[in-house]
């Protein structure tokens, strides 16, 4: 009964880490091209141009 209880606690746990490494991710190729963000991503994701761009490519992510 345990386990069958500890599986949605599991997924929730997976969806948040995997949410947490597209941040990072986004960050280090932020930082490696700062402009594929507010040129592509920005739009294709409906993230305001006045949002600064590091929490912009966060959020993307």
């Amino acid at each position: 009964m345990i386990r069958l209880l500890s599986v949605p606690v599991f997924l929730l746990l997976a969806c948040a880490l995997s949410g947490v490494d597209g941040m990072i991710h986004n960050q280090v190729s932020y930082s490696i091209s700062p402009e594929y963000f507010p040129k592509l991503k920005f739009e294709q994701f409906g993230v305001s141009h006045s949002t600064p761009e590091r929490l912009g490519a966060a959020v993307v992510g």
